[in-house]
């Protein structure tokens, strides 16, 4: 009986206690590499979507950049020309070509491009003082200026003439070149077969001449008694606008835009 007991107690004890095993070596070095395989995994997942989001964080201050430069330009581009008095010359095909015309003078004059190769300057006048004379130190402009290696575009803001090579302070930068390196700025009014800048607005190169209108172009309005013809010239500027960012060149965009000058131009 004591026997039967004693074997009884002893098989409630295993059942109560059973044996504890362990993994084996190979065992815990095959899911350690599992689990490091999943965590590299996981990581690269994050990398991605974090790089991801910083590309296209990039990429939007990128065209805003752009694209706010180029509204700036545009807006006040159209403008060139304006005269407050202006109606004085409606209908009055010589407004402004002799001395005894109210209007002499005070007409702004053509907008003018470098023509150094690079076409990266314009400047014009307008009326911007609204006293009647477009020619009363109302220059505007935009020009392409590199600095430590970077371009920014530049506006003037001054109220005096100016010119593309003028080192005054008053050509104030509206492009951050510590974020946005501008590489290219390209202003066209003609096409010139011998201008290698503009002698390409078509796709693939070079120009369609059955269809001037493409740009600037002048329209026969009066010729006088002694056969001296007035033309009104039609202004449209083609404008490119690119560049990278500072702290990855893979970073790249181009904005192109015609401007169709608002206030025709006289030429006599």
């Amino acid at each position: 009986m004591n026997l039967f007991m004693r074997h009884s107690q002893q098989r409630v004890k295993s059942a109560a206690h059973p044996r504890q095993t362990g993994v084996t070596l190979i065992e815990a070095l095959v899911g350690l590499a599992i689990g490091l395989m999943v965590i590299a995994a996981m990581i690269a997942v994050m990398f991605n979507t974090f790089g991801t989001g910083a590309k296209s964080i990039g990429l939007t201050s990128l065209q805003q950049e752009l694209r706010m430069t180029m509204q700036m330009i545009t807006r006040d581009l159209r403008r060139a020309s304006y005269n407050m008095e202006a109606i004085q010359c409606f209908g009055v095909s010589t407004c402004g070509a002799n001395s005894g015309d109210p209007m002499y003078g005070k007409l702004a004059a053509d907008i003018t491009i470098n023509t150094d190769g690079n076409n990266d300057c314009l400047i014009y006048e307008w009326d911007r003082s609204a006293d009647g004379d477009a020619t009363n130190n109302n220059n505007g402009g935009f020009r392409l200026r590199t600095s430590n290696g970077r371009g920014r575009i530049e506006m003037w803001l001054g109220t005096g003439d100016t010119t593309c090579a003028s080192t005054s302070d008053r050509w104030i930068a509206i492009t951050n070149d510590e974020v946005v390196d501008i590489d290219t700025f390209v202003i066209c009014a003609d096409i010139v077969t011998t201008d290698a800048q503009c002698d390409r607005l078509l796709p693939g190169g070079g120009v369609d001449y059955s269809q001037p209108e493409i740009l600037s172009y002048s329209t026969l309005i009066d010729v006088d008694a002694a056969g001296n013809e007035v033309r009104q010239r039609v202004r449209r500027v083609w404008i490119m606008l690119g560049g990278h960012l500072v702290r990855d060149s893979t970073f790249q965009r181009w904005e192109t835009e015609v401007v169709r000058v608002r206030n025709d131009f006289m030429v006599y």
